[in-house]
């Protein structure tokens, strides 16, 4: 069996956008390996997909998150750090 790349780019028409990613590229690497366990060369193909993390996607939607949340969680104890000291103190 021989696997032969039939072009060399990625068909890139189904490929959908994404809030969270950026896509940078693609490249296709023919390999063929030969085994020493006889003289048949076994061939694939490779397909590298490069994909770059959105920085202000993952500053808005897990950094800002946790702060909100941390604030509503205080707000919800009753007492703030500010309110506790005081009483700690006596």
């Amino acid at each position: 069996m021989d696997i032969v790349q039939s072009r060399d780019y990625v068909d890139m028409s189904n490929y959908v956008t994404n809030g969270e990613w950026s896509f940078v590229g693609t490249r296709i690497v023919r390999n063929e390996v030969q085994y020493p366990i006889g003289p048949a060369v076994y061939p694939d193909v490779t397909v590298y997909v490069t994909m770059r993390r959105r920085i202000l996607y993952y500053m808005l939607n897990i950094i800002l998150l946790i702060a909100y949340l941390m604030f509503e969680v205080d707000g919800l104890c009753g007492r703030s750090a500010e309110d506790i000291v005081p009483i700690l103190s006596r």
